[in-house]
């Protein structure tokens, strides 16, 4: 097989490894390796600097579109560098050189994402206290937010849901209540009373 000189430079030049070059050829690496020695070195240097600056800007770019992506989920900067084990202060020179605009959209987009994973661990936990028969100012106690907010999430979920929960809480209360009251006489006969 003839592989040209210019086309395994090329190859070289677009970052491309030997492995690669040779897969992309048919032949075995050693092959590849053999005809890069026959080549001008200072050709091949030339081709290997560009080449790595290549792999580099894939790199950089896949990194940010990472970051973006990050972002976008509503991740916070520290976490987006844990992600990629890398600095916290990378991700936010990353973010520095990004387009300004581009980033703020994708914060708005992360601080709903966010918000909208509050809400719903927020409700699912309501959902809960409300099954387990508490009343709504122990749910707002517990959360450390209002009456009225508890009331109102309420009043957003699914009333067949709701329903559901406030007849497994009713059942829970009775049961305390019985089990109480049960104590309570059992105490009183240990008392002899």
């Amino acid at each position: 097989m003839n592989i040209s000189n210019e086309s395994i430079l090329e190859s070289i030049r677009a970052g491309k490894t030997q492995k690669e070059i040779a897969d992309e050829q048919g032949v075995v690496q050693q092959t590849i390796s053999n005809r890069i020695k026959q080549i001008d070195s200072k050709l091949v240097e030339d081709a290997k600097k560009e080449g790595k600056e290549k792999r580099n800007e894939a790199r950089n770019y896949k990194l940010s579109e990472s970051i973006l992506e990050g972002i976008r989920a509503g991740k916070t900067q520290k976490e987006i560098a844990d992600e990629h084990k890398i600095s916290k202060s990378t991700v936010y020179n990353r973010i520095k050189q990004m387009d300004s605009k581009l980033i703020e959209e994708a914060r708005k987009e992360g601080k709903e994402k966010r918000n909208e994973a509050r809400n719903y661990k927020l409700s699912e936990s309501i959902l809960e206290g409300i099954r387990a028969g508490k009343t709504q100012k122990e749910i707002a106690d517990e959360h450390k937010i209002s009456k009225s907010t508890v009331y109102n999430r309420i009043k957003q979920m699914d009333s067949k849901l709701i329903e559901e929960a406030r007849k497994e809480g009713k059942e829970k209360r009775n049961e305390a209540r019985n089990y109480k009251l049960s104590e309570s006489i059992l105490e009183g006969i240990r008392a002899g009373k």
